[in-house]
């Protein structure tokens, strides 16, 4: 008998001690708390790198995180662009990524958020292997949320 409650003692405390860890993930992949989960914060860096290298026309660098294959959907266009139609439309402007999530499974995740440029709004749906872009997924939304003139912390 004391040895069924010892396991059942340290079951119970397996599990509170997991659930005690976990953290609560709200919209935004922030953390309750109000720091931004490692994957976000990772994803965050890699698509404000290449943003930036994007706007700096840097050829290397975007060549490093856009996949050869690369393939980008957007519903104003029946069409999908591989990567080089894309480099030459792609704005080059500032853009803002504010309320960004990542699901991840395996290697591959799909990165979410909303990007501010020029005045409009775009939902961004892009897929990543690792540090690479496969494709990229977007549309104007018009309906989004304004950006806060403060930062939030989930930019």
């Amino acid at each position: 008998m004391p040895e069924r409650l010892l396991i059942a003692l340290a079951a119970a405390l397996a599990i509170g001690a997991g659930a005690a860890s976990a953290q609560a993930v709200h919209a935004g992949g922030m953390a309750q708390g109000g720091a931004a989960t490692r994957s976000v914060s990772r994803y965050l860096a890699l698509e404000r790198d290449l943003q930036q290298a994007l706007a700096a026309r840097d050829e290397s660098a975007v060549a490093l995180r856009v996949d050869a294959r690369f393939e980008y959907r957007t519903p104003a266009s029946p069409d999908v662009r591989d990567r080089q139609a894309w480099l030459r439309r792609v704005p080059h402007a500032s853009t803002l990524i504010r309320d960004l999530t990542v699901s991840e499974d395996g290697e591959v995740s799909v990165v979410s958020f909303l990007a501010d440029s020029q005045g409009r709004t775009r939902f961004v749906v892009d897929v990543w292997k690792g540090d690479v872009l496969l494709s990229r997924s977007s549309s104007l939304a018009p309906e989004a949320p304004r950006a806060p003139k403060r930062p939030s912390g989930r930019e």
